[in-house]
């Protein structure tokens, strides 16, 4: 078997020295190499280096990969090398891998034997790039009566002015639970009119008395050419009995084209809530959502959907373990938490279909150097986080999931996924909780935001 690697560049201090080396771009290797500085081929890594384990790479990557775990192999060969920190040996399944990097550690890469292994290969008949942000922004306005508003329609502004200055291609939005003040009101602008986004929408109301919308917004600078909401009262063993089940939860679904690339985003804000029954209705929301996206992938075999959002689901702690083991066919954690008969109908409701879930990616997991504290959405830094739950915890619940197209017409390369604070000028008010005589905060919310850069090739 063999690799063959371009655009790949090697930094690397070997013993005392200070030499410098650069992967040559045409360097092929047959099996398994080790390759020496003074080699112009595909590895890095002392000569006397001896691996201790096994880290895995595949072009589908997995859900959460993970160093050591065959089960969770990674998407991008970088990520591996820099998850790697036993001088593990990086098994390469065959494949195409487009990405550059420069390997700055030592490394041994070496080919499976399934087949001949190429990273580095950017050319495609056509590329292009989508920037994606997502956002809690708490923001009740009149519609909801309580001591959760601080400065709502100032702060509707200010965030519509930040998106006006960013480079993003859509904007989703949770918790706008009054659309005032995402479409304006009475000559007050709202967030998307000052953005500047073309094209926009609101979740509505759920036929019930006393629900409310569902908080939920996406606005594109690309043309949006279908949206529509979804609701979770009418999925499949989802409990609405909760009080989160008075608004209209559920996701809205927009699909647009960018450079001819067919794309669709989920926007949704799940259950809230630790306890069991809140952690089971969330679990069947999600499982509504994959269901759906299944279904989507038949009719558009082409389409890639990212899945944005405030889904509640607190990264890497056992509840977020149950569904890596989920898109891995895996239950007995998923029993363990939830019960036999709710990880019995989880299986049924997939049926044939679940090896399906092993293409599916969480964003953050999937980038090179992922670091926990870094992705926190949910952090006790976050001082009107604080104002509003002084018992505010450091988590991350914001999250971007891609799927690729059911057919391999595109590879998508997670380029960037990383948190990203709404802040601009201060404004000072009282609080509902915390010991602030008053809050003086350039945070324009309680969460802070995830933006995503999602680079796309024709296969």
């Amino acid at each position: 078997m063999n690799i063959t690697m371009t655009n790949v560049q090697q930094n690397r201090v070997p013993h005392s020295s200070e030499r410098h080396a650069r992967i040559d771009n045409s360097a092929r290797a047959s099996g398994r190499v080790l390759v020496a500085l003074t080699l112009a081929a595909c590895l890095c890594g002392p000569m006397n280096s001896r691996a201790r384990g096994q880290t895995y790479v595949r072009p589908s990557g997995s859900f959460s990969p993970n160093a050591d775990v065959v089960l969770r192999p990674f998407r991008l060969v970088e990520s591996a090398i820099v998850a790697d920190r036993l001088n593990n040996r990086i098994i390469i399944n065959a494949g195409t891998y487009k990405e550059a990097f420069i390997a700055d550690k030592p490394c041994i890469l070496e080919s499976s034997f399934d087949g001949a292994v190429t990273i580095g290969d950017l050319s495609a008949e056509a590329t292009t790039t989508l920037k994606i942000a997502t956002l809690n922004t708490h923001l009740f306005g009149d519609l909801i009566v309580s001591d959760g508003t601080w400065h709502d329609e100032t702060r509707a502004v200010h965030i519509g002015e930040i998106c006006a200055a960013s480079d993003w291609d859509v904007v989703a939005f949770q918790e706008i639970w009054d659309d005032d003040l995402f479409f304006g009101y009475d000559g007050q602008p709202g967030i998307w009119p000052i953005s500047g986004f073309p094209d926009d929408d609101h979740g509505t109301l759920l036929d019930c008395v006393g629900c409310i919308n569902s908080g939920l917004a996406i606005m594109s600078r690309l043309n949006i050419d279908y949206f529509g909401q979804r609701f979770f009262s009418a999925c499949d063993g989802n409990p609405c009995e909760l009080p989160d089940c008075l608004s209209a939860k559920g996701w809205l679904e927009a699909r647009m084209f960018k450079d001819g690339f067919h794309i669709a985003i989920f926007n949704s804000h799940t259950q809230a809530g630790n306890d069991s029954d809140e952690a089971v209705a969330r679990l069947f929301q999600v499982v509504c959502m994959l269901l759906r996206a299944l279904e989507l992938r038949d009719e558009f075999p082409e389409i890639t959907i990212v899945i944005v959002g405030d889904l509640n689901i607190r990264g890497e702690s056992d509840e977020y373990m149950s569904y890596v083991n989920l898109f891995l066919g895996d239950y007995p954690l998923i029993e363990e938490l939830y019960g036999i008969f709710v990880a019995a109908a989880v299986e049924l409701a997939f049926e044939d279909r679940l090896e399906e879930l092993a293409g599916f990616w969480d964003g953050a997991r999937n980038v090179p150097g992922f670091d926990e504290a870094e992705h926190y959405t949910n952090s006790s830094e976050n001082l009107l986080s604080l104002c509003f739950d002084e018992d505010t915890f450091d988590a991350r619940l914001d999250y971007v999931i891609t799927i690729p197209p059911q057919d391999g017409s595109a590879t998508v390369i997670p380029v960037a996924v990383k948190v990203f604070p709404f802040r601009s000028e201060n404004l000072t008010g009282e609080c509902s909780e915390g010991d602030y005589d008053p809050l003086t905060s350039n945070e324009k919310s309680d969460h802070w935001a995830v933006e995503a850069e999602l680079k796309f090739y024709r296969n």
